[in-house]
């Protein structure tokens, strides 16, 4: 689960020779792609949800309608 960047290129290779069976970036693209090429990760640990699905993307943003705590200050309102 993740936000991927590819150069065109190396993506088009990827999908079409090296792996066209595979179907899941997270699982067997990349981990497959580590032996041949420059993979990096960016750890991030804010809000992060996966929205694969209409009703997970529904979810997610009704997840951000809940308010926790004051999150409301002079300097930041919820919905600017």
């Amino acid at each position: 689960m993740g936000v991927y960047v590819f150069r065109t290129d190396v993506l088009l290779k990827l999908l079409r020779w090296s792996y066209p069976s595979c179907n899941d970036f997270g699982s067997e693209i990349i981990p497959s792609a580590v032996k041949e090429h420059n993979v990096q990760a960016y750890l991030f640990n804010d809000y992060w949800e996966d929205i694969g699905t209409v009703k997970s993307f529904l979810d997610a943003n009704l997840a951000l309608t809940e308010q926790v705590g004051n999150t409301c200050t002079e300097s930041f309102l919820l919905f600017d």
